[in-house]
């Protein structure tokens, strides 16, 4: 069923975006991802679904790192997935995994911040998961300093479109202070 619009002119350079109406898209429920914690699929209505973001916060030393290892370490996909960390470099990521036990080889770890380098290496690469360890230290051309709102703003925004463009399901870090 297709609704006809009445289409106004103006004068503008911006792309009409496709639509498509509710009762025309399937209803069937997207696969989610065991992410190997009952309470964290509870929250997540079931699991990890592709093409999301989610957003893990709290305070510093929270153990909000230490929970998305062991998600990495648990969760069952064969794709790789890519840990990004500005807070750590690797070595320091790799002893808290040896201390936890992980043993997941599919996950890499990356101790780099910069947007572009990241958005480059998830559409060349096809990881299943991405971490962004934090989000704060994502560094954008755009924004001036790291840390900044509109610098967070600007990196969670493109991680965003990234996980729907790429169909990949993304987990990012924030500290609230």
């Amino acid at each position: 069923q297709t609704a006809e619009f009445r289409t106004k002119k103006k004068n503008s350079t911006a792309k009409v975006l496709e639509m498509s109406c509710i009762n025309d898209e399937e209803s069937e429920d997207s696969t989610r991802f065991d992410s190997g914690f009952v309470e964290i699929n509870r929250v997540l209505g079931g699991g990890l679904v592709e093409g999301g973001l989610t957003l893990i916060c709290g305070e510093p030393g929270m153990g909000k790192s230490t929970l998305l290892l062991q998600i990495c370490d648990r969760i069952k996909i064969t794709e790789p997935i890519f840990y990004f960390s500005g807070e750590e470099n690797t070595k320091q990521i790799k002893l808290r995994a040896n201390r936890l036990k992980i043993t997941n080889e599919n996950i890499f770890l990356f101790s780099n911040t910069n947007i572009e380098a990241i958005e480059e290496t998830v559409k060349q690469k096809s990881p299943g998961l991405v971490v962004i360890d934090s989000i704060q230290t994502v560094q954008c051309k755009e924004t001036a300093f790291t840390s900044s709102i509109s610098q967070v703003k600007e990196a969670t925004v493109r991680l965003m479109q990234l996980a729907k463009e790429q169909n990949v399901m993304i987990f990012v870090v924030g500290h609230v202070n």
